[in-house]
């Protein structure tokens, strides 16, 4: 049977794979920049990549170790009160943040109660 995949073509699930990796990597170093604070780092994107409580959590970790960030974007992902109040407890204690943004999100009136008190 001929190779349904011309030569030189990537076959599109694993270029599907291949992207999830790079993503999930990239993902990866940035919370490992952002938990070593570094000074170049200075703002956070995660839109619509699903990230999940364990994400969030994780963000949280790292964000309680930076003091160089001033922008957190985590909009239109899979995050509920589990790490949304984890998330507002290491913004009630980061000194530089200008912008928090986390709309989109399954959170609730316990991460609200204690982002408006982070802030």
């Amino acid at each position: 049977a001929a190779d349904p995949v011309p030569k030189g073509s990537t076959s599109p699930s694993k270029s599907k794979s291949s992207g999830a990796a790079a993503m999930l990597r990239d993902r990866l170093l940035t919370l490992a920049r952002l938990a070593r604070d570094d000074l170049c780092l200075v703002g956070v994107r995660f839109t619509h990549e699903n990230i999940d409580d364990d994400w969030g959590a994780s963000t949280a970790q790292a964000l309680r170790r930076n003091t160089q960030l001033q922008h957190l974007v985590l909009v239109g992902n899979g995050i509920t009160d589990a790490s949304g109040t984890k998330l507002a407890s290491a913004v009630a204690k980061h000194p530089g943040l200008v912008t928090v943004a986390v709309g989109g999100n399954s959170l609730g009136d316990k991460t609200a109660l204690a982002m408006a008190k982070a802030l």
